[in-house]
């Protein structure tokens, strides 16, 4: 979240590990439900996402808190949320 702003943009790690077959397994670890495989690490921002925002449906159905991020480490990729979804997070959590 940017101070003195009404937009907010989260940062969430991910983690790849290979999936032996020269792809890889995508997670979120402060969503543990969110898991993917991505045949590219080309394809590791898109498929990410996707499990973002099922993740994030599921969560709202659920009336669940939304996990915040935790802050991104040496070695994990990270997604940025965009405004538009980042909205839907915080109306989630206040709700």
């Amino acid at each position: 979240n940017k101070e003195g702003s009404n937009v907010f943009v989260f940062v969430y790690p991910l983690s790849l590990e290979s999936n032996g077959e020269g792809g890889f397994i995508v997670t979120i670890p402060d969503l543990p439900e969110a898991v993917a495989e991505s045949r590219t690490k080309e394809e590791v921002q898109a498929d990410a996402l996707a499990i973002f925002e099922g993740t994030l449906a599921f969560y709202v159905d659920s009336h669940k808190p939304f996990p915040v991020p935790s802050p991104v480490q040496a070695g994990q990729q990270s997604l940025t949320i965009l405004p538009s979804l980042a909205e839907k997070f915080c109306c989630t959590r206040n709700a």
